[in-house]
């Protein structure tokens, strides 16, 4: 059997030493004390509207948590309701596991 989970690059939080981490999906569940890192590669664990459940693949982090996916700009000009992505996919399902006969 083969198991498929989609991957995430963090492309946010250069400015502020990545994106903020919190323990649950509700937008005031306790922040984490560490930043999810920019560049970080995260696995999906599920997605709720514009949050997502994560483990961590490959970066800097907390190794697991819930984190925002895109935030809009308010000071965007011409467009307030532009919408700047913190993490873009990087993978539809990648193979990460099988399971012998």
């Amino acid at each position: 059997m083969v198991v498929s989970k989609r991957l995430w690059e963090v492309v946010g939080g250069e400015d502020t030493g990545g994106i903020v981490v919190r323990q649950q999906s509700g937008l005031t569940s306790v922040k984490l004390p560490d930043r999810l890192k920019t560049c970080s590669i995260v696995e999906e664990v599920q997605q709720s509207d514009n949050r997502l459940e994560y483990r961590l693949r490959r970066g800097s982090g907390p190794e697991k948590g819930w984190v925002t996916i895109t935030v809009t700009e308010r000071d965007a000009p011409g467009d307030p309701h532009r919408k700047r992505p913190l993490l873009k996919p990087v993978s539809n399902g990648v193979m990460i596991g099988a399971e012998e006969d």
